[in-house]
């Protein structure tokens, strides 16, 4: 019993050291792998869309863990059935690949780390639309693409974090109603250096 008392105490104290350190380092560089699902409204029918999404970003901490600044590039795909004729249903599969210069700024920085960012940057946007068993029209536009993310991370040690996402991005000339697609994702990320 007593070896046990001593075994938890010394476990919690460890926690507690690497909890304390725990948090975006000034410096360090984030690596943070995301997947999830996605929402938009179609074009062509004006329903709700959702697809899956996924993707990852690469940043540098900067300004004694206040901002982070780096790059996202991830991808969401949906996928609809639409009526063409009274007989005829086509499927029709949305797809986009947008590339973002990120800037975030980091509201809370300890073992639970918050932040909101700008995302300025290209998006390539695929449409095709099936029509019977092989024949496909597929179109393709590249456009400028913008978006707000919203982060929560928690860190499971100095160097490891995992963290929920939720994305808007606003992409010109797409393909979805409103040229808006929601990302909600959940990530592992990385970190290292100083």
């Amino acid at each position: 019993m007593k070896r046990n008392l001593s075994a938890a105490v010394l476990l919690a104290v460890l926690l507690m050291a690497a909890g304390a350190s725990a948090q975006y380092r000034d410096g360090a560089v984030l690596l943070t792998v995301n997947a999830g699902a996605n929402r938009a409204t179609s074009d062509l029918s004006g329903d709700g869309v959702d697809g899956i999404a996924a993707g990852f970003t690469l940043e540098k901490v900067l300004a004694d863990g206040r901002f982070n600044a780096g790059f996202s590039i991830f991808w969401v795909q949906s996928e609809e059935v639409i009526q063409v004729d009274e007989d005829q249903w086509n499927r029709v599969n949305y797809s986009s690949v947008p590339f973002v210069m990120t800037g975030r700024y980091n509201f809370l920085n300890s073992r639970f780390a918050a932040n909101i960012g700008l995302g300025i940057g290209l998006h390539t946007s695929t449409r095709s639309v099936y029509e019977g068993t092989s024949e496909e029209r597929s179109t393709s536009v590249s456009a400028m693409a913008l978006n707000v993310p919203l982060e929560i991370a928690y860190f499971l040690d100095p160097d490891l974090y995992i963290q929920l996402i939720y994305t808007p991005t606003w992409m010109s000339a797409s393909y979805v109603q409103d040229n808006m697609v929601h990302t909600f994702a959940g990530g592992l990320g990385f970190q290292w250096g100083n």
